[in-house]
């Protein structure tokens, strides 16, 4: 997970310019601002030739995230009202010229209309970024939030592949009623967001209390919650640690307070967990912190031995092999890179 300040913090992913291509792609990024109604615009990941040219995914300061396909002075976007939002989502966008389509996701669905009449793109990016938007030289529109989990694909995904990375991968669901659900999480991962979706409760009937528990014993609580259709309960809301690496159940139990006569139906609990990530062959530029994990992400890669450029961690490199002798570790907890490089991009030959 990438923290970022909206103040010159940015990812330089030039690397992977040749390989977006600019008749058919998709981007899909977990995002959580810390304002979704800022005044300020802020790019989540962009990648560009020049001005008439260029694909991303940006919040706008009408309180919309827009989603934007400009190719061969063709202008094509879907405009989202993201105002009533807080915390994580995952924002997706797909572009195939062949069939003449670009589509936005939020959260695994559709939203907006499918844009057609695109046009060609006038040559191949030169500048790919996360975090931030690029124009006349220069990084702009910095996001403020938190990044994880970005993915670029050559290929246009599917309504059912765009799907699937929201339910699957590093993000595990679990149903249950109302007073409580079971929950596995891979080793590696850690509880980060609990989304608790109900209905029929009286007006005069509080949730009070909710409980999670491992192995028949309360880890953490959550308290004077007011009734409503959908409880968001954030990791801020969490003890850390005490849910960190459990392969056990997770179970929740809601507590009731008040006068009403009604019982709450709960039809679905999710619960969001990251982790397991391999982080390489990034440039990592001038950021006030450059990087936090919490949890267990490999910040290298275990078969090149190769990990990213740090601008802040270019030496000593001894051997001249063009890896910096020492790791570079990462704050928030023992994880570090291996193998940070010298220069920037320097896994290109």
């Amino acid at each position: 997970m990438w923290v970022v300040s909206g103040n010159s913090d940015y990812i330089d992913i030039n690397v992977v310019n040749d390989d977006i291509l600019e008749a058919a792609g998709t981007f899909s990024i977990w995002a959580n601002m810390d304002d979704y109604a800022s005044d300020e615009y802020e790019t989540l990941i962009v990648t560009i030739r020049d001005g008439t040219n260029r694909i991303y995914i940006e919040y706008y300061t009408d309180n919309t995230m827009r989603f934007y396909h400009i190719a061969g002075g063709t202008f094509k976007h879907v405009d989202i009202d993201v105002s009533a939002y807080s915390g994580w989502h995952l924002f997706s966008m797909t572009w195939n010229i062949a069939a003449d389509e670009m589509k936005a996701y939020i959260d695994g669905s559709q939203v907006g209309v499918t844009q057609t009449g695109l046009g060609v793109m006038a040559g191949a990016f030169i500048q790919s970024s996360i975090g931030s938007h690029y124009w006349s030289g220069a990084q702009i529109e910095f996001f403020n939030g938190q990044i994880d989990e970005v993915k670029i694909y050559n290929r246009t995904l599917s309504g059912t592949d765009i799907s699937a990375l929201y339910n699957s991968g590093n993000q595990y669901k679990s149903d249950g009623n109302w007073t409580s659900a079971n929950q596995t999480m891979p080793s590696g991962h850690d509880l980060r967001e609990t989304k608790i979706y109900y209905s029929n409760v009286d007006a005069n009937n509080n949730i009070s209390r909710i409980e999670w528990i491992v192995d028949g014993v309360v880890k953490a609580n959550y308290t004077n919650i007011s009734s409503g259709t959908t409880r968001t309960i954030t990791n801020s809301n969490l003890t850390w640690g005490s849910f960190y690496n459990v392969t056990s159940d997770y179970k929740i139990k809601l507590y009731l307070n008040g006068t009403g006569s009604a019982t709450p139906t709960v039809s679905k609990i999710e619960m969001f967990s990251y982790g397991n990530n391999t982080i390489y062959h990034n440039n990592f530029i001038g950021n006030t912190n450059q990087s936090y994990d919490e949890i267990m992400n490999t910040w290298y890669s275990t078969d090149l031995s190769e990990g990213n450029y740090w601008s802040n961690h270019t030496s000593p490199d001894s051997n001249g092999d063009g890896i910096v002798d020492n790791p570079l570790y990462i704050d928030g907890g023992s994880n570090a890179d291996n193998y940070p490089f010298t220069d920037k991009n320097g896994w290109i030959a």
